[in-house]
């Protein structure tokens, strides 16, 4: 998704068929996420410790608590 906003800022244009793809991509995405709860999520971010590495979306611990 960060890929289609550069290319939205940046001024390239995406086929009709990169287009259709995209939205099918994010339609199975949420499909595979509906199954998660509410309750799990806060449960997780609870037992994450602070201060540690960031994974590979490069969003600190601190910060996914703070959003809760």
């Amino acid at each position: 998704m960060g890929s289609s906003f550069s290319r939205l800022l940046n001024g390239k244009r995406e086929s009709p068929r990169q287009l259709e793809r995209g939205v099918q991509e994010r339609l199975l995405n949420a499909r595979a996420c509906s199954h998660i709860i509410k309750e799990e999520v806060k449960g997780v971010l609870r037992k994450m410790k602070s201060r540690k590495s960031v994974g590979p979306n490069l969003i600190p611990v601190e910060i996914w608590k703070c959003l809760g």
